[in-house]
């Protein structure tokens, strides 16, 4: 009976481990609490012969006529978003999405800025995430009962820990990000790169 429990535990001791080490491709945070970049995820422009300290200022009121900036997570290198919700159909490639009414969805979207050489490359990715609570809702298991200590201030809500709502990543907003990276090189090329 011991080894059959430590087998079990065994096999989900490693299972975490390689979950873990893995890691995924969608932007994370690290240890220190910033958003990290995993290559291919978002679009890119390089403007020539600039410094960061011109491209800055100009690439905060572009990302602005866009998106609203969310200054606790914003640094001088990066500017992030805050989400911005949109009840329209976004292309996420799911039946329920074409044929049911439209699902919540929101955009978040995060501007890098950094100096390579005499060059500035920004790098602009916007995330949309989809609205999934109803899908986890019917799935989830019920923990009530008919004990009298049940009582409906017990249960979930919307200040308890355990959060109602669950957005789920459903792809890149690549049109937005094109956009906005061509309004930066507009205003210091001059000219749209070719796609």
């Amino acid at each position: 009976m011991f080894t059959q429990y430590s087998c079990r535990y065994g096999f989900l001791l490693a299972v975490v481990v390689l979950w873990s080490a893995g890691g995924c491709g969608e932007s994370t945070r690290s240890p220190a609490g910033r958003l990290t970049r995993a290559s291919g995820q978002f679009a890119s422009r390089r403007i020539p012969d600039m410094a960061v300290d011109r491209v800055r200022p100009q690439a905060a009121r572009v990302f602005q006529q866009h998106f609203r900036i969310d200054p606790a997570l914003s640094t001088g290198d990066m500017l992030v978003s805050r989400p911005m919700e949109t009840t329209e159909r976004v292309g996420t490639g799911r039946v329920r999405d074409v044929l049911g009414s439209p699902n919540r969805h929101r955009l978040m979207a995060t501007l890098w800025i950094s100096q390579a050489g005499s060059d500035v490359v920004l790098q602009c990715q916007v995330r949309v995430e989809r609205l999934d609570t109803a899908e986890r809702a019917a799935f989830a298991r019920e923990m009530g009962d008919d004990r009298p200590t049940d009582t409906p201030i017990d249960r979930h809500g919307a200040s308890s820990a355990s959060v109602r709502e669950e957005w789920v990543p459903a792809g890149r907003e690549r049109q937005t990000e094109a956009d906005i990276l061509d309004q930066l090189m507009d205003r210091f090329v001059g000219t749209q790169p070719a796609p």
